[in-house]
């Protein structure tokens, strides 16, 4: 039986593993239907281009738009979503001391934000790699663990590190460390700004801070609330955090990620499994990042809500859809906001069924209408966008896990244990 580790999307994906390996796994077109509104019946066309078994830590597009990078314990592969080719690199390095020697729960992988490089952490070593090639960059033992705490800036050329007296900055291809800065803080989360300029740093005891890479310098400080993370627009002129709140939800805002000074904060469904895994924010910017988009909990259900980040004012709602949403996401072209929804009436999750009328809804970006929607297996998450917006990858389960237990009735189906990488075409 194949060792399974926790990755980041345990919590969102029912509470069950995914399995460390990238199985060699079938794949196939599936069948899959896009309807109008927030109507699970109706058009039959399929617009799912490719489904892929899943087993693996995380995936990224590359540039092309055509072609998904996909990490695993068994190697870094390129799928073309158009024909479900598989080609792999074998990572050289990955059956090391360097890599291997990790517990559960501390394996992790970043990307720069084109695809083309990748990082793989565990608490115990750090590896580089070029996706398209599959070669290691540059590759770092920890001599103190930390998790998997380390960042990958967007161009790919740097990688920041915590270390006991601050945040440590390293040129990966001359395998240098170029600056070093902090204090006596240790950095529980690091965020570079999408220009690579810059990082901003949380510690335990809620403090957070905004440096200049080149020379160390502190741009400004703030102490929030020690439950907190913190997300860059794209334009790098604001920085969205979350703080603990009341009544089982959090308190979201927006900073002036030049001063720190708060622009707006308001209660928001947002939850964060580890604040240095950006991309699992429910939190989407708009492509300009004047606008943010977030889930608000209403009553059994959720609501998007948008919000101006300048005017710290409430936009508009997005058009009610049954059910429960998960992470919001903007298309790149600024025209959609998506959400996976789970819908579950009375008695489905005794009966079993437990979201297997799930869809994938659609709004107006600018206004917020429900436009279509495409049927999903179970609980789409994930929801990745292609660069040019033209399809959109999701990570869903397929199946169910069950407690082993001969007295466990029906009820105690909870969970998934088969996964699928699937893409739609958008537009």
């Amino acid at each position: 039986m194949r060792e399974r580790y926790y990755t980041r999307r345990d919590a969102l994906l029912g509470g069950l593993t995914f399995g460390a390996v990238l199985a060699s796994g079938l794949l196939f077109s599936g069948s899959s239907q896009i309807v109008q509104g927030a109507s699970a019946a109706g058009n039959r066309t399929t617009y799912l281009q490719l489904s892929l078994a899943w087993n693996g830590l995380d995936f990224a597009w590359l540039p092309d738009n055509a072609r998904l990078a996909i990490a695993s314990d068994d190697g870094l592969g390129v799928v073309k979503t158009t024909t479900g080719q598989l080609s792999r690199q074998n990572w050289a390095q990955i059956g090391s001391r360097l890599l291997q020697n990790s517990a559960p729960g501390t394996r992790a992988v970043y990307w720069s934000s084109d695809g083309t490089k990748a990082l793989y952490a565990t608490a115990t070593g750090l590896l580089v790699l070029d996706v398209l090639t599959g070669q290691p960059i540059w590759s770092h033992s920890i001599e103190q663990p930390s998790g998997n705490i380390a960042a990958l800036s967007p161009d790919g050329t740097h990688l920041a590190l915590p270390s006991k007296t601050g945040v440590q900055i390293w040129n990966v291809q001359e395998g240098k460390m170029t600056t070093q800065f902090g204090s006596s803080l240790v950095a529980k989360s690091l965020l570079w700004s999408p220009d690579s300029t810059r990082i901003a740093t949380s510690s335990q005891q809620g403090l957070v801070q905004v440096w200049n890479v080149s020379d160390g310098r502190s741009l400004w400080s703030g102490i929030n609330s020690p439950q907190q993370a913190i997300s860059w627009s794209p334009d790098g002129a604001s920085i969205a955090f979350v703080a603990s709140g009341t009544g089982g939800q959090a308190q979201l805002g927006s900073w002036s990620a030049s001063t720190g000074q708060v622009r707006f904060q308001t209660p928001a469904l947002v939850g964060f499994l580890n604040e240095q895994l950006k991309r699992d924010e429910q939190v989407a910017w708009s492509p300009d990042g004047s606008r943010i988009a977030f889930g608000v909990l209403a009553g059994s259900e959720t609501r998007i809500e948008v919000w101006s980040v300048a005017r710290g004012q409430r936009l508009f709602v997005c058009g009610s859809v049954s059910g429960q949403s998960s992470a919001p996401t903007w298309s790149p072209d600024g025209k959609y906001i998506a959400a996976g929804q789970t819908i579950v009436g009375k008695g489905e999750l005794i009966g079993g069924d437990n979201g297997e009328r799930s869809i994938i809804q659609f709004w107006d970006a600018s206004t917020g209408r429900a436009l279509f929607a495409y049927s999903a297996p179970k609980s789409p998450q994930r929801l990745t966008w292609s660069p040019a917006g033209h399809a959109l990858a999701i990570i869903t389960p397929k199946n169910y896990g069950a407690l082993v237990n001969s007295t466990c009735l029906s009820f105690c189906r909870y969970g998934y244990d088969d996964y699928a990488l699937e893409v739609f075409r958008v537009g």
